[in-house]
């Protein structure tokens, strides 16, 4: 996308998570999440809903705590606010 001179935002990142999700392939997810955020492109509600839903159904709850608390204590808390707005 940036090739094309589009930026991806989260609405770009969130399908292609999703079906990472979909497939079982959380270390995917992960890393995709991490490169979203290095990119400066923030996951929103939806992107935390997918990536924690699924954590947790896989038993991986420390994991899906580690993210939660990341969202928490950075850009999240504005967004969090923002959606309650």
């Amino acid at each position: 996308m940036p090739k094309h001179g589009c930026t991806p935002d989260s609405l770009s990142y969130n399908p292609l998570l999703h079906g990472f999700c979909k497939e079982e392939k959380m270390d995917r997810a992960i890393e995709y999440l991490e490169i979203m955020v290095s990119g400066g492109c923030y996951p929103n509600i939806v992107t935390y809903y997918t990536l924690l839903t699924t954590l947790c159904r896989d038993g991986k709850v420390d994991i899906a705590v580690e993210i939660l608390n990341l969202q928490l204590s950075s850009k999240g808390a504005w967004q969090r606010r923002l959606a309650t707005s």
